[in-house]
């Protein structure tokens, strides 16, 4: 059964709670395996890359949709769509119960 945002969604990963993490570490091993990250960019912007970019290595898509039962093909899909989109952004965990996001009017 899929939500109102599944059903909006370009590609649908359905994953059980508490595997998000392991999914979006996926997405980026595909993403700086497949040269689809400006590193200049990154580097000179954010903290922590190097480390970052090690540790996906330890997260190949074929690896990480055998433990979360999804296809490999459309782990790769999300991450190419995703590192092309020009203004991407994640969100974690239960965003809308945040207090950042309550007190906006």
């Amino acid at each position: 059964m899929k939500t109102y945002f599944a059903e909006m969604a370009d590609i649908w990963l359905q994953i059980k709670p508490g595997h998000d993490g392991q999914l979006a570490m996926a997405m980026l091993h595909e993403i700086f395996a497949k040269g689809f990250c400006d590193d200049g960019f990154v580097k000179k912007y954010c903290i922590g890359f190097d480390a970052l970019k090690s540790a996906a290595r330890a997260y190949p898509a074929e690896r990480v949709a055998a433990r979360l039962r999804l296809d490999t093909d459309k782990i790769g899909q999300a991450a190419r769509l995703y590192a092309a989109t020009m203004k991407s952004h994640t969100l974690s965990g239960c965003w809308w119960c945040s207090p950042a996001i309550r007190r906006q009017p």
